[in-house]
């Protein structure tokens, strides 16, 4: 994301929607609605100055509404552009309130309260579709307790608790009281392969990032059991069936064959009540459950079917044919990832560069004449003649490797090697920012 982020071909429009889409392949006129993000992407250093002082907070979307943010914030370091935005549905000041603290500490005077929305044609010779994937039904849901019972959360929310960067910096906690649970319980093809939610399908996704998930949880807490509540495991793709087998075999995983039919609240712990292979009716107790959800059509589906003019199927996802699966109705909109069908993101990119293949060959005739060559400032031959100057930055990325790497170490080592003119630590050197240094 931030390779396109700094790629001088790529222009990347946040906060935008399409209005209208006329035309058609290759001479596509799209009207856009650029909404404002009340700060100026030019002037915002993502100090977090703003966001420290910010009194209103909010809940935090980002991170599956299990933590509290402020109004005004940025999502995560990564983020492109690497600048705050001020959520207007929140934020004191523009919901009539003498408030504009965030502004008066705001250096740069990044902040821009009057910003308004901007409408904005581009032509375009082709479309792709990626609008991902939307979550399962509320009542698919709730039939496992979901929101009745505070320890039972979907699999977006378990992903989010386990990442170093999300609300418990990778503690895996039960929401009921924040203790770490000693027993855990999958229950696969949530809201897939149910007909009651209407989604009979499989999305076949959820059996691979279950085990990833458990996996991980067991690095973090060793000594915790999980157990799979399953009808089948499909674990299809290449080397994914070892990749199961063996994680269930280095972890321990218990895996049983029944569709749990009641969640019962006894004292602290979750009763899961289901019948096993043998028809016997067990009832087992737990510390905390996780639903494996499955992959619904993003929720404005039917309002991109109507903007593009393409077809849906019956469950809501991009029609296409089984021949030639990113191709829609409307010649030169393309369609990749989950908004064709539930899919994984190895199978993502794929169709992403079949996507890409097939705009090249849409746009052959007129490729390259719209170039323009960059100029670049003559080499400084002096410099070029000179002894090596090397710096090296090593990355943080979090906790993920300062959690196992000690890089000041590594950091003080690399001072001492030859031509080494500057060592030093970076939090995230992926991020915009951190890139931006660099090249100064």
């Amino acid at each position: 994301m931030v390779e396109a982020g700094r790629s001088p071909n790529i222009e990347i429009l946040t906060l935008t929607e399409v209005l209208k889409v006329e035309g058609e392949a290759p001479c596509f006129r799209v009207t856009l609605k650029i909404n404002p993000r009340y700060i100026d992407p030019s002037k915002c250093k993502a100090c977090g100055e703003c966001m420290k002082y910010c009194p209103r907070l909010a809940i935090d979307t980002y991170n599956a509404n299990l933590n509290f943010t402020k109004a005004i914030r940025i999502d995560f370091p990564q983020a492109v552009p690497t600048c705050y935005y001020i959520d207007p549905t929140v934020c004191l000041r523009l919901n009539h309130t003498a408030c504009q603290l965030c502004a008066n500490v705001c250096a740069p005077k990044a902040i821009d309260f009057d910003q308004k929305p901007e409408i904005r044609e581009v032509e375009v010779g082709a479309i792709i579709l990626a609008p991902g994937f939307g979550m399962v039904s509320r009542s698919a849901l709730e039939k496992f307790g979901y929101g009745k019972y505070s320890d039972v959360m979907h699999s977006i929310e378990a992903e989010r608790l386990m990442c170093v960067a999300g609300p418990t910096k990778g503690g895996i906690i039960r929401p009921s009281d924040f203790q770490h649970p000693k027993k855990i319980a999958y229950i696969q093809c949530v809201g897939s392969r149910d007909i009651s939610c209407d989604r009979p399908y499989c999305s076949s996704v959820c059996c691979m990032y279950a085990v990833k998930q458990a996996s991980v949880i067991k690095e973090h807490e060793p000594s915790v059991e999980i157990t799979f509540f399953f009808m089948d495991i499909r674990t299809q793709g290449k080397g994914f069936d070892r990749s199961f087998m063996s994680a269930v075999e280095k972890h321990g995983f218990r895996i049983i064959r029944a569709r749990p039919g009641k969640i019962d609240k006894v004292g602290k712990k979750l009763a899961i009540n289901y019948v096993d292979e043998d028809g016997t009716q067990k009832r087992e107790y737990f510390d905390m459950i996780v639903l494996s959800v499955g992959l619904s059509p993003p929720e404005d589906a039917k309002k991109l079917s109507e903007i593009f003019g393409i077809e849906l199927n019956e469950f809501s996802f991009a029609k296409t044919s089984y021949f030639s699966p990113i191709e829609t109705n409307v010649p030169g909109v393309y369609v990749i990832g989950a908004f064709q069908g539930p899919k994984d993101i190895p199978e993502s990119v794929m169709q992403a560069s079949s996507a890409s293949a097939l705009v090249s060959e849409l746009l052959k005739d007129v490729r390259f004449t719209e170039t323009i060559v960059k100029e670049y400032p003559p080499e400084d031959i002096e410099l070029m003649s000179g002894e090596p100057r090397i710096g090296v930055f090593v990355c943080h990325c979090g906790a993920n490797i300062a959690g196992v790497v000690d890089v000041k170490v590594v950091r003080d080592y690399a001072e001492t090697l030859p031509d080494v003119v500057l060592a030093e630590n970076v939090l995230y050197a992926c991020a915009q920012d951190s890139l931006e240094s660099l090249k100064e």
